[in-house]
């Protein structure tokens, strides 16, 4: 079986990078745990929005959610009509399986900011996850689009549910479209070569699973995908060494 990237979202590492930017310059600090720091010492002097939403940021980029969404209460107390936080706070309860909860704080998000594109994004993906209702999820990304035209991660987040419904050709449209905003990403050469695949298109495929692994050769996915592209092809020698290579960067995959 063919082994796909995930959806990708504002509270994936690039982008939390890019959100914390803001509270690196805020601070002057070079790290999240920096940000924390900070942030904590400002609150034992004063209570404010920013010092609770940075903190909650920061406790969500390194994965201690719990705390990302404690913070997130908090300045959402302080504003609770603040669409950002409520859809950051979404992302954390995405990540902790809380899709319910992830659900109605992306809505809150939109109902406040209907043109928050981010949060139509997010709210496709935890409707994906939670019941794999791609049809729905596929209506939240066109919405998505239709706010943000110029955004990668919204073509490609498409792409993976149209692709989960097997409407191929249209996924590898909606790829295409992502790759002509950001034509170095290995996970949309990636799926994209998967869907080629799927698609009986292995020429093309292999030429996917290549770019992909020349942006990074550390993903044992890619290997084990070009593998069963080259068997297909019938370069079972090169095949198995595909095959070996996911093997040794991932021991557990079959």
């Amino acid at each position: 079986m063919l082994k796909k990237q995930a959806n990708w979202n504002k509270k994936t590492l690039e982008y939390a990078q890019e959100v914390l930017y803001e509270a690196y310059k805020y601070y002057n600090v070079k790290t999240p745990k920096d940000i924390i720091i900070q942030s904590s010492l400002n609150l034992e002097n004063n209570t404010t929005f920013q010092d609770y939403h940075y903190r909650g940021l920061a406790y969500q980029y390194i994965g201690e959610h719990e705390k990302a969404i404690e913070n997130f209460d908090r300045a959402i107390e302080i504003e609770p009509h603040n669409a950002i936080v409520y859809k950051d706070k979404g992302c954390s309860l995405s990540d902790l399986k809380r899709y319910d909860e992830a659900i109605d704080n992306f809505k809150k998000a939109i109902s406040i900011k209907p043109d928050y594109y981010n949060a139509y994004n997010s709210l496709g993906i935890a409707v994906e996850y939670k019941s794999r209702n791609y049809e729905k999820a596929i209506e939240c990304f066109s919405k998505a689009i239709e706010l943000n035209a110029n955004c990668w991660m919204l073509y490609s987040n498409r792409g993976n549910a149209k692709d989960a419904l097997k409407m191929y050709e249209e996924a590898i449209v909606d790829y295409t479209k992502a790759l002509e905003l950001n034509n170095n990403h290995y996970g949309i050469y990636s799926n994209r070569g998967a869907t080629y695949y799927n698609l009986g298109k292995y020429k093309e495929a292999l030429a996917d699973f290549n770019k992909a692994i020349n942006l990074n050769n550390k993903d044992s996915r890619i290997y084990y995908n070009r593998g069963l592209c080259k068997n297909a092809l019938g370069d079972t020698k090169a095949a198995y060494k595909d095959f070996e290579k996911a093997k040794k960067l991932n021991p557990d995959i079959k």
